[in-house]
């Protein structure tokens, strides 16, 4: 297994798509990352024929896609019911999008997105959480199996560590037999003291088959994450045995921003992986 196998930077900046393409082409990237929340990226502006030019650009390159959903738009806790068509339609969209886009299977990642909390007085567990706790599992399953069934076999939708909870862990766990896909954001298993999150941790190694995308970027205190690797608070390696139990390769994107700073970030990245014993 290579984490540098199948390389991506996260296209935000970019002027377009057909730019992104070229770009990674010229920059030793083999693959790019459109997040689709970026105005200018999304699926409803693209016509049958722009797509079908963009497919066969990426072709010609021979740069691959991976595809990240506007997540803040896309709460998968939403339980009322046209809200929830609502965001399950545009999910869909982008999973067209994808299959339109490459011609070879590809990754989609999401957030599970937040419940409503209500604290009661003097309490520290959410008993308004307790309360509702089988209404969120069940929206977040319904909302993610209906993603998965009409993804497959073209796009792996996978799930992002973005603010996990033991609920999220729980339906996780169960659908990932279900062909849910993990992606593991090297930074967010941390917490703000440097700590790991020990329970996210424990996730990903009993689940390492079903790991297909790897974020990788840095954090630094006064800026907080997405900065260049190498020059924050992240040691990439500490800690992190999964990385050698991932039987495949996965998609290694680095959230760095704008591209030039992937660029920078990627080369230190690979001057990291060099180092002995490493």
């Amino acid at each position: 297994m290579k984490i540098l196998a199948r390389r991506a930077y996260y296209v935000i900046y970019d002027e377009s798509l057909e730019d992104a393409l070229r770009y990674a082409s010229q920059n030793d990237w083999n693959a790019i990352v459109p997040d689709l929340g970026v105005p200018r990226f999304s699926p409803h502006r693209y016509t049958n024929t722009m797509r079908r030019r963009l497919r066969r650009l990426s072709t010609d390159l021979s740069v691959a896609w991976g595809f990240h959903a506007p997540s803040p738009d896309t709460n998968l806790f939403t339980y009322h019911p046209t809200i929830s068509q609502a965001v399950i339609g545009v999910l869909r969209g982008c999973i067209d999008f994808a299959k339109d886009l490459s011609p070879e299977a590809t990754t989609m990642v999401v957030h599970a997105g937040s419940h409503t909390t209500f604290k009661k007085a003097r309490e520290k567990e959410d008993a308004f959480t307790v309360q509702h706790e089988g209404l969120l599992k069940e929206t977040l399953s319904k909302h993610l199996t209906d993603l998965i069934d009409y993804a497959v076999p073209d796009v792996t939708v996978a799930i992002e560590n973005h603010e996990w909870t033991p609920l999220i862990r729980g339906v996780i766990q169960e659908l990932i037999p279900q062909g849910l896909g993990l992606c593991l954001d090297i930074p967010k298993l941390y917490n703000a003291d440097g700590s790991l999150k020990k329970d996210d941790l424990d996730l990903f190694e009993a689940n390492a088959d079903a790991i297909s995308v790897l974020h990788v970027h840095d954090w630094l205190p006064s800026l907080g994450a997405h900065q260049v690797v190498g020059e924050g608070k992240i040691d990439f390696f500490r800690d992190l045995g999964v990385l050698g139990k991932l039987k495949k390769d996965p998609l290694c994107v680095f959230e760095v921003r704008p591209r030039e700073a992937a660029q920078e970030s990627l080369k230190n990245f690979t001057a990291m992986l060099a180092r002995p014993g490493t």
